[in-house]
């Protein structure tokens, strides 16, 4: 694994996890109204 690189990661992680956020809220309130 290459060194952690503080901003450029974590801006990544959080754009992923907004996504998947996303994803699953959409994908819920599909499944469940």
């Amino acid at each position: 694994m290459r060194p952690f690189n503080k901003a450029g990661d974590i801006g990544q992680f959080i754009q992923h996890g907004l996504k998947a956020v996303l994803v699953v809220g959409l994908l819920g309130h599909g499944h469940y109204p």
